[in-house]
């Protein structure tokens, strides 16, 4: 028989481990052991943060004529000198 757990942290996933290699006279088997790191997930859930943002600025902008100027103050330079 095969038992797969996924842990939410890294003290419960130690303890279990623990617990479990006491059963190993049993015949119990540690097959394999898969630790996920905490930084993968923290930054997927950056990227899709990120994501949501971009996606609620796209739908909120304005699309400019290339005419508009943008730094006033070049143009105000340019007229007084």
């Amino acid at each position: 028989m095969r038992i797969t757990l996924d842990v939410p942290n890294e003290q419960l996933f130690e303890k279990i481990l623990w617990f479990l290699n006491r059963f190993k006279n049993d015949g119990v088997q540690i097959m394999t052991i898969q630790r996920q790191s905490k930084k993968t997930d923290t930054n997927i859930s950056k990227l899709k943060q990120f994501e949501k943002l971009v996606n609620a600025k796209s739908k909120n902008t304005v699309k400019i004529s290339e005419q508009t100027i943008l730094n006033p103050h070049d143009e105000l330079s340019n007229d007084i000198s």
